[in-house]
């Protein structure tokens, strides 16, 4: 953690040296120093919490509504070569369409409120866990199957205490990838239409040439996905303390 501070640090640093020497246009780049006093601003102004609540409750009902829905499916698939087989297209076919695309239907569907937002980050979020999940109960190692077999063990014992754990590792790189996707989620709900959200922040301050406020947005969002990682992170690292 002090090596991943120090660098965040030195890069700022190294960011403000540069556009001091080179004196790039605000139009174009801001110092880090500028953009900490508009954080200053949008804080003590209280220009940005309703976005920041709005964006925080949506992230956090559409990633759990996802990861709900597919880390079960993600495990009959990979456990159930039929199912997977019939799953199979439909995973690839939908992961592969751009999200962009996806998003006005669901808005037009649900409207402007939170349920739309959630929705788009839902199903951002969906397909990172399924896959992953899928790939873990096929990645455990067939010895370790041979043996349940050889001792007797039912279906669901094998399943419990082998394909379960053994796909815990790729489950939560699942869940992390996806808390990027889900961000990303996020600003497209947001660019079609919204109340209110840091997507919406964003347009906003672009629109009205504030580059510093849209470098405040756009830090604010990439915090919420590294907090959330390091939040799972430390998930993982507590649910796979038997690992050696």
């Amino acid at each position: 953690m002090p090596l991943a501070l120090i660098s965040v640090i030195g890069g700022f640093l190294l960011w403000e040296a540069a556009l001091a020497v080179f004196e790039v246009s605000e139009f174009a780049l801001v110092p880090p120093s500028k953009i900490v006093g508009e954080f200053v601003v949008v804080i003590r102004d209280g220009l940005i919490w309703e976005h920041l609540r709005v964006s925080v409750l949506a992230f956090v009902l559409g990633f759990g509504v996802s990861a709900v829905l597919a880390i079960p499916l993600g495990l009959f698939a990979g456990t159930s070569r039929p199912f997977g087989e019939i799953a199979s297209p439909w995973i690839a076919g939908l992961y592969a369409t751009p999200m962009i695309a996806l998003a006005p239907l669901l808005i037009i569907s649900l409207g402007f409120g939170i349920e739309a937002k959630m929705a788009v980050v839902a199903f951002a979020c969906f397909f990172p866990m399924v896959i992953n999940t899928i790939s873990g109960v096929k990645a455990v190692e067939s010895s370790l199957l041979d043996v349940s077999t050889a001792f007797g063990a039912t279906r669901a014992e094998t399943f419990r205490k082998i394909l379960l754990p053994g796909s815990v590792p790729f489950i939560m790189a699942g869940l992390q990838l996806a808390v990027g996707r889900g961000v990303v989620g996020l600003v497209v709900a947001d660019l079609f239409g919204s109340r209110a959200g840091l997507g919406l922040f964003l347009l906003n301050s672009a629109q009205a040439f504030n580059i510093a406020r849209v470098f405040v947005a756009a830090l604010t969002l990439s915090m919420l996905g590294v907090l959330f990682t390091a939040l799972l992170r430390f998930m993982e690292s507590r649910m796979l303390r038997w690992r050696p």
